[in-house]
């Protein structure tokens, strides 16, 4: 069995690719990730490349390959994938407002879940409250250290990382992964 250990030193997160299948691994700053394939390491199995888009080892002998953590689990493809940016928290409060005068509709909406809710930003005009009948089933989540949503960040850090957001990165802003969800229930039959 051989293996190879990368980490991520820098100050955002980095994609592992194992290729030759392509499988994505994301490390946060400060993590190793491990790669094992069943060759024996007097085969050569691997080749590191550290680039642009991050590093990629290549498994060069005919065996599949995992990968694992420092703790030893299995660390699976797509892990920690950053999701696109998304305004979806405030999309969905639009829509609320929008069918606000619409009982027959708002009684259907099992619940609502705001991730990224920019109405925490201090002074943001940016989508409403969902209507007093929702209050009850909406639920708020905002990662920590998110200049859109996370108000313990004080207002000056905010504005200032605010440009980092519009980069298409989750790396450069952690408000990149973030959306709203509609749970809609199905009407009377």
């Amino acid at each position: 069995m051989a293996k190879t250990s990368v980490s991520n030193e820098t100050s955002s997160m980095v994609c592992l690719w194992v290729e030759p299948w392509g499988t994505d691994h994301w490390m946060r700053p400060g993590e190793e990730f491990t790669v094992v394939t069943e060759a024996e390491p007097e085969q050569s199995p691997f080749n590191v490349v550290v680039h642009d888009e991050g590093i990629t080892v290549w498994v060069n002998a005919g065996h599949d390959a995992e990968v694992f953590d420092k703790n030893g689990d299995m660390v699976p493809c797509g892990y920690r994938r950053p999701a696109r940016y998304s305004q979806g928290a405030a999309v969905v409060l639009e829509a609320l407002n929008m069918l606000r005068n619409d009982p027959q509709v708002l009684e259907r909406i099992s619940g609502i879940g705001l991730f990224g809710d920019p109405k925490t930003f201090t002074g943001a005009v940016i989508g409403v409250p969902p209507p007093d009948t929702l209050l009850e089933r909406t639920e708020a989540q905002c990662a920590e250290g998110d200049p859109i949503c996370d108000a313990s960040i004080p207002l000056g850090q905010r504005i200032l990382q605010l440009p980092l957001c519009k980069i298409d990165s989750a790396e450069a802003c952690l408000h990149h992964g973030h959306q709203g969800v509609l749970l809609i229930s199905p009407g009377p039959s």
